[in-house]
């Protein structure tokens, strides 16, 4: 993984981010005319009742299991 550059959005048409906050940081930073359209990565996921996806770092092996399933 690595950090958003600028160019990114013009290489990319799609760029995900897993919560709400990361996608807020993201329409900040893009820069007008860029191709990239912005979503929530679960915003695909028509069974998903939260569009974020949970951060497991505190949740131990089951917050990560949750998160890969």
């Amino acid at each position: 993984a690595r950090q958003v550059q600028e160019m990114d959005f013009q290489n990319f048409e799609y760029i995900l981010a897993m919560d709400q906050k990361n996608l807020d940081f993201l329409e900040n930073v893009q820069p007008k005319g860029s191709k990239a359209r912005l979503h929530l990565f679960r915003s695909f996921d028509a069974s998903a009742t939260d569009r974020n996806v949970p951060d497991p770092y505190y949740g131990g092996i089951a917050g990560f299991q949750e998160v890969y399933e």
